[in-house]
């Protein structure tokens, strides 16, 4: 059923893109929602997804100059002996150039976009080496 809802969604959001008005003078304004994953087996939790809120402005005719903001989360939860967690986070700027092609009404177009992302990495390892401190204490023991 979620299957269903996704491919729904998607298709109007598609639409909609696809038969906005291109005239020098307007905005887009949209939102791209992706990679939606979340997965549980044998004490493992991981929840994975992506955002992109998107804005540009016709600066001529049927020609969108505009810039995205890409956000994402991972986040995973292993549980055997000990409990870990992982933590991902990114976001970044994604500046975009589109030409919309054709005279009708629904206009396929041809772009260039690049994207820069600042990410963030959270390991809680404490957890996995319970009462005998941090990792580089434990190392140093062992050595």
């Amino acid at each position: 059923m979620k299957n269903h809802i996704l491919t729904i969604v998607l298709l109007l959001s598609i639409l909609t893109t696809g038969l906005a008005q291109t005239e020098k003078g307007r905005w887009q304004v949209g939102i791209g929602v992706g990679n939606l994953t979340y997965q549980e087996q044998q004490g493992s939790k991981y929840f994975s997804g992506n955002l992109t809120p998107t804005a540009g402005y016709f600066v001529a005719d049927n020609l969108l100059i505009g810039t995205g903001v890409p956000l994402s989360l991972s986040q995973q939860r292993f549980t055997s002996y000990n409990t870990t967690k992982y933590t991902g986070t990114s976001a970044g700027l994604s500046p975009f150039v589109r030409y919309y092609i054709g005279k009708s009404s629904f206009k396929p177009y041809a772009g260039v976009s690049y994207s820069y992302a600042f990410t963030h990495n959270k390991y809680d390892l404490s957890s996995v080496f319970g009462d005998r401190g941090t990792p580089l204490r434990l190392f140093q023991q062992l050595a």
